[in-house]
């Protein structure tokens, strides 16, 4: 579960910079 808590804000980041291109 404590995976999923790193991962969660992690991928938010990543379709952030998506985003950004």
């Amino acid at each position: 579960f404590a995976i999923l808590l790193i991962l969660m804000p992690a991928i938010s980041i990543i379709e952030n910079n998506l985003l950004k291109w």
